[in-house]
């Protein structure tokens, strides 16, 4: 493992360290560091969703809005951005909420948005 594979990898473990302490500034400064060039076997598409989870803990969910469907514009079926994309689409109050999209339907219940999202995973995971 080269120097510049061991810093990506410090930077990937620290940024992780961070979002577990809710210290948000210190864990986008070690994602950011990296998006194009994570430590393997990860992919730039695990560096956006950690991206996207610390805007998300931070309440910014315009940006975390942003990044995740960043993540789905490489991978339209990744599951775990499905299933917080849905989430933030749910939550009241912001510029985006839709629970019919989150939900794909006209009308829906609580339980109707869970089986969507349910079935948006089951189907990725195949």
């Amino acid at each position: 493992m080269s120097e510049f594979e061991k810093a990506n990898e410090i930077y990937f473990r620290l940024g992780s360290i961070y979002k577990q302490q809710r210290k948000a500034e210190l864990s986008l400064e070690c994602f950011r560091w990296m998006p194009d060039k994570p430590p393997s076997p990860l992919t730039e598409i695990h560096i956006w969703f950690q991206i996207s989870h610390v805007h998300e803990q931070q309440g910014n969910f315009n940006q975390a809005k942003d990044t995740y469907e960043r993540v789905l514009s490489e991978n339209p079926t990744h599951a775990k951005v499905l299933q917080q994309l849905g989430g933030l689409h749910c939550r009241e109050g912001r510029s985006f909420y839709n629970p019919q999209e989150a939900a794909g339907q006209e009308s829906f219940s609580d339980t109707d948005v869970l089986l969507a999202n349910l079935r948006l995973i089951l189907r990725s995971a195949q």
